[in-house]
């Protein structure tokens, strides 16, 4: 995520109406969390999907930990079952790792740190946004989504090269497109609304207008 440690929140236009009421839970089947039975393959990982593996997998865990800190502020579900996703993406790449004997960037698996002092302070900063309302929380949680599916995004357009990366990081955008859908609908019931500030408008609606974790979206095949 080359783009995460410049992130920036934009809520000033979100909540023209106070937040009202728990967002209810959704319901999801998580595609990635059968990313684990990785099939084998004979291509050896290039220095930049080494790279963009270590950076998702602090990524991954940067998400879930937000999600389960805003979960402890406001009650509301949908960032628990987001969470419990959001571990299963951290596992996903970790199991890539170990696959390829690359080393494990998350040394400590505790809520809010991270190796990079940059990351620490951007959960700070993201928690301290998304504890002034629920609403300002909703609108983190698609902004995170956002970003996330942009990185992935690129890595599939522009890095991805081995099979295994490929089918991992596709599962990823697939449950992120999921979790992007989740929070709209929730923002929009609690008076907000949200323009994405990554991903391309037509990208955003084709989220938004998708079910099921498979937008209209598709990357073109890389594999060696």
């Amino acid at each position: 995520m080359r783009r995460l440690l410049a992130l920036t929140i934009i809520v000033g236009s979100v909540f023209a109406f106070t937040a009202c009421g728990q967002s209810s839970a959704i319901s999801m089947n998580d595609p990635v969390a059968q990313t684990t039975a990785v099939q084998p393959t004979t291509t050896d990982l290039t220095q930049d999907e080494i790279q963009s593996l270590i950076h998702m997998r602090q990524e991954e865990k940067l998400a879930r930990d937000v999600y389960l800190t805003l979960y402890q502020r406001w009650g509301a579900r949908i960032f628990n079952n987001i969470a419990s996703s959001e571990q299963r993406h951290t596992n996903a790449v970790k199991t890539l790792l170990d696959r390829y004997g690359i080393a494990d960037p998350v040394t400590n698996d505790s809520i809010g740190f991270f190796q990079d002092p940059n990351l620490t302070a951007l959960y700070q900063r993201l928690v301290e946004q998304g504890s002034r309302s629920l609403l300002d929380a909703l609108v983190v949680g698609a902004t995170i989504e956002d970003l996330d599916i942009y990185d992935l995004d690129e890595a599939l357009a522009n890095i991805a090269v081995n099979s295994d990366v490929i089918r991992v990081y596709t599962h990823l955008v697939n449950g992120s497109e999921n979790h992007m859908r989740a929070f709209y609908r929730q923002i929009l019931r609690n008076g907000g609304t949200y323009s994405p500030q990554y991903i391309s408008q037509e990208r955003f609606d084709g989220i938004i207008s998708g079910s099921n974790g498979r937008s209209r979206f598709r990357y073109r095949g890389r594999a060696r």
